[in-house]
């Protein structure tokens, strides 16, 4: 599958069959015998351009040669999840998987600790997660992803894609020639006037640049995130929270070695949901190691109705 990070963020997968499904895109590919599925989000390079000129609009007085280089550094050591700040990255509502137009943006967990290199950061993370969920869609319905190529003006940004990378648990690949789509049409008008023969002489022209490798434990600590992030699981409805429900922990092989992992960023997402949790609310708990610091949150006071599959967090729940 191939990603295109420009202003907006573009995908194609080319399948040997075609595809139907609500949330993606299914049609013919340029590619003889073979199909296309496409898709892709409202916000990539827009949303980093928003940053720079609400939040670092400092540096575009001059005073650094490359604003978009200086706040990819300053964002370096910014460690997964932010500090539990989550940014849904819909602010020109979205495609796929959502197709919601009306969806709109958000900047979560928010608190006097957090910075603007915290919330550009949980941007770039935010459109991570929206590249996990349409590859999560793309393996739901039979089309395995072992590799994602890049390409875009986002890939000059080392940073952003290794969180890409380190999200997806997936190597990115980054093509030598890496600006996308023009490069494409210059390809196939090669291919039409006669310059190149075939679509398999392509494979000599478009030479590989390099790989990022995920980094496993950033990986693991992503995945706790997403327990809370992914999807907005985190949701107010008819006066209560509802976390969306997925696999049980206990069928988890990683769960045990997740338990130990960045205890401080799960104790932050943990308590800046629970912020979202008031009186008298019907919660229903999902699975995972940061539901379990969230049920650990909760005030003992507090009169509430609860829904858990999960055996670690009704324990927690009843020794409590």
């Amino acid at each position: 599958v191939m990603f295109q990070f420009g202003s907006s963020l573009f995908f194609y997968y080319c399948a040997d069959h075609m595809v139907y499904d609500h949330r993606i895109h299914g049609g013919n590919f340029t590619v003889p015998g073979t199909y296309s599925v496409s898709g892709g989000t409202n916000t990539a390079g827009t949303l980093t351009r928003w940053m720079r000129d609400t939040l670092y609009f400092d540096l575009m007085d001059g005073s650094v040669a490359e604003p978009y280089a200086e706040m990819m550094e300053r964002v370096r050591a910014i460690p997964p999840g932010s500090g539990g700040l989550v940014v849904l990255p819909y602010f020109a509502g979205e495609r796929c998987p959502v197709n919601d137009e009306k969806a709109r943006g958000v900047i979560f967990g928010l608190t006097l600790e957090h910075t603007r290199e915290h919330i550009y950061h949980a941007a770039l993370e935010g459109i991570g997660f929206s590249v996990a969920q349409n590859i999560a869609v793309m393996e739901e319905i039979g089309l395995p992803v072992d590799m994602v190529t890049v390409v875009g003006g986002g890939t000059k940004n080392p940073v952003w894609m290794q969180i890409v990378a380190d999200i997806l648990g997936k190597p990115l690949s980054i093509p030598k020639v890496s600006i996308g789509a023009s490069y494409g049409c210059a390809l196939l008008a090669a291919l039409g006037t006669g310059a190149l023969h075939s679509f398999d002489e392509l494979a000599s022209v478009i030479k590989p640049g390099r790989v990022l490798q995920p980094d496993a434990q950033r990986h693991s600590q992503y995945r706790d995130v997403d327990e809370l992030a992914s999807r907005g699981v985190l949701q107010k409805t008819r006066g209560g929270v509802i976390l969306q429900a997925r696999e049980t922990a206990s069928l988890d092989p990683t769960y045990a070695m997740r338990l130990s992992v960045n205890m401080d960023e799960k104790n932050r997402i943990a308590r800046a949901a629970s912020a979202y949790i008031y009186e008298g609310d019907n919660i229903m708990f999902d699975s995972g190691s940061t539901v379990l610091e969230l049920a650990k949150e909760l005030p003992v006071r507090n009169h509430l109705g609860i829904i858990t599959y999960d055996l670690y967090v009704a324990l927690e729940l009843v020794n409590r």
